[in-house]
Order: structure tokens, then sequence, then C-alpha cells
């Protein structure tokens, strides 16, 4: 039988030696060591979740399934249900740490690509207004400069305004580049050189430069800088809606990098944030999105919602794209206009059911393999199985 000292000193090298196996993994493996122990201070932000009095009770649960699914600690949900009365949940804290001030309803996220419902918005209003037509050539809309290079567009004609919104113009290129300018929106001539792949019919190809183009056609016709009129013609002011800047506002929540491939605190991103304006430069709330999205509604803009593609699987996420949203029917058989948002340590999606009813998530990380979007079909079928 062992002696007291010789089990002491046995535990002291097993302590020992998680030490520094700890140090090791921290050291070698950073993200890896705070995904593993996720669980932890997942568990203590959901004791933090918290909804306004007379909420849904499903609300909450949907806040457990973004916790837990979606791996955000700090997060938001706003609710509009059809008799137009908003809800609110939050959870998480502001800061990293567990003792900073717990998020609130105003709390600021970075919507990332959930602006570009407010940019089609925007195109379609001026097309009420009779400022341009969807079936324009954006070639046309940005005339002059070698534009009309015959050579390097899609032989499909997709060149449309519509297009573009729709994501089936084929244009290649990128707007998020490191560390230098992309020349949409500043070098418009060099549209000339751009190259569109040939896409099928009932097929896409998802564009952020597509809708970078969308954001200069808008400041093009409606003789403006981009940020200024959108800012305008929806109210951004009351709402609190800012375009992001890389320093980012006091009022916003921390990023959580843990399940991003790259970037992280020590490696920021560097994106050109005015570049990205129209395409996912949008900050604010879940509550002020889906009052934004509620005041939209309410102007009954033509071909908003819904698509009329009927070449697309509409059981499948990020498949049936109209102009604003993809269209998504779930399991159960409901159908949900959806917009995703991604942004390195941001992610956030709206749904819109048939009833017109609003509801928006945002959280502060990136959902484990995004881009796959298995995670976040499974948060969206959730959603549909409850009164939703």
């Amino acid at each position: 039988m062992l002696s007291k000292s010789v089990k002491q000193a046995i535990v002291l090298l097993f302590m020992t030696l998680v030490f520094f196996l700890g140090v090791h993994f921290w050291l070698t493996d950073k993200k890896g060591v705070l995904q593993t122990v996720y669980p932890l201070p997942a568990s203590f932000s959901e004791l933090t979740i918290k909804c306004d009095g007379r909420a849904p009770f499903w609300l909450k649960d949907m806040m457990r399934d973004g916790l837990w699914e979606l791996k955000a600690l700090s997060s938001q949900i706003a609710y509009i249900n059809s008799d137009g009365k908003l809800h609110h949940c939050e959870s998480g804290w502001q800061r990293r740490s567990l003792f900073s001030e717990r998020t609130s309803k105003n709390s600021r996220y970075r919507y990332g690509s959930l602006t570009k419902p407010i940019t089609s918005a925007a195109i379609l209003l001026s097309v009420e207004k009779g400022i341009l037509s969807l079936d324009t050539s954006f070639l046309s809309l940005l005339s002059g400069g070698g534009f009309e290079k015959k050579s390097q567009v899609s032989p499909q004609g997709k060149l449309s305004v519509e297009a573009l919104m729709r994501h089936e113009s084929g244009v290649v290129g990128e707007i998020f580049v490191e560390k230098k300018k992309p020349w949409c929106p500043y070098q418009m001539t060099e549209l000339g050189r751009v190259k569109f792949h040939t896409l099928e019919a009932g097929k896409h190809e998802y564009s952020n430069l597509g809708y970078c183009i969308l954001g200069e056609v808008i400041s093009r016709k409606l003789n403006g800088d981009y940020r200024t009129i959108v800012s305008d013609m929806f109210d951004f002011y009351s709402l609190g809606i800012r375009f992001a800047g890389e320093q980012g506002f006091p009022d916003e929540v921390w990023h959580d990098y843990r399940f991003h491939d790259f970037y992280g605190p020590s490696v920021l991103p560097e994106f050109d944030y005015y570049a990205v304006s129209s395409t996912a430069g949008m900050t604010g709330s879940a509550t002020a999105y889906a009052l934004l999205m509620r005041d939209i509604l309410a102007r009954d803009i033509a071909d908003f919602l819904g698509t009329d593609s009927d070449r697309c699987n509409f059981y499948q996420i990020r498949q049936c794209y109209g102009n604003a949203f993809y269209q998504y029917i779930a399991p159960n058989g409901d159908s949900f206009n959806v917009k995703e948002g991604y942004m390195p340590g941001s992610s956030g999606v709206v749904v819109i059911n048939d009833d017109k009813e609003i509801f928006v998530w945002l959280g502060n990380s990136d959902t484990l393999n995004a881009r796959d979007g298995e995670r976040m079909k499974n948060f969206i079928d959730v959603l549909a199985r409850g009164p939703f």
C-alpha cells in the first residue's frame, strides 16, 4: 500500500503534468483551447439571458440555441409580432471579462451582410420613384471608362441591376482585401476589366463585389455619398444605426474570434470599411434592425420579399435568392425570407415569415463552420418548430 507521502507526490506530479500540458497547448493552439473550454463560459452566459417582461417563452429558448448552436457568448434577439409589438432578449457581456457590464437592448453589433437588404431596399425605392430600372444594365448606369468592353461580359447577358441583387450576374472579384484599397467604389473605371462567370439559369454566385457596385449605382443615381443617402432615406440616426470602422464604437460588444480560422485579438481584420459600406458595413442592435425592417415592410415595396425563381431548391438555405433575401422552406413546410450576416467576430440572421413577423438574432462570434450553413439551418428549423 502506498504511503501518504507517495500519494501526495503522485498527485503533485499529475497536477504539474496537467499544468505544463495546458501551457503547451495554450502557447501552440490558443484557439483550440478556447474552443474546448467554450462550454464553461457558455454556462455562465446562459445564466445572464434576460428578456423583456412580456416576451414569449420561446425567445429564451432561441437565445439558448444561439448560445450553443451558433456559439455566441454575447447575443441579442429582437422579435416583432403580427400585431407590431416588439420583444427583445439579451445575454452575455459588453467586454471579454465576465465582470464587465452586461449587454443591453441597445448594445451594438456588426450586421455584416444584413446590410445587403437595406441596399436592396434603397434600389427598389429608387425604382418606384422612376430613378432607375431593375432591368437596366449596371454598365450603362456607370457608363464611361471602357465599361462597354464586350469581350469580358457574360454571354448570358446578366448585367442588369436585378442580376446583381440576386447574385446572378457572375461578376468576379473581391472587396474584402487586406491592407489595400479595393477598386470598388474608388476606381469604377476598373469595371471595364472585370470578368464574369457564365451561370446557368436558376444558379447564383454570391458576390460582395456585386453589392459594392449597387452601392455605387445608388451613389451615382441619387447624387451623393452612399452612407449619407441611405442614412437619410431610412433615418439611421433615430435608430442608432451607424457604419462600421476599424476601431469600433464604445458601445460595441467584444468580438470573440475563437471560431475564426485566421483572425484574433492579435491579428485583427484590416478591411477598407468604407469600401464595404453597401455590402457589410452597418452596425447597430437587433432591436434597431427589426424596427428598420418593420418600417421598410410598411412601405410595401414591390419585389422586396420572395423570389420568382422556380429552378432552385427552396428546402436548402442560400439557394433561392430574391432581390433582398433568400427564400427557405423549413421541414415543417413554413416558408421564410432569410438573410444571414457575417463579419470576423460577428454573426447574425434576420427571418421574416408569411405574416411579416420579424425575427433578428445577433451574436459576437463566428458561427462554427458557417460556410457549410448546417448550424444556421438547424437554428432556423428550431425557430420554425416554435410559434413563429
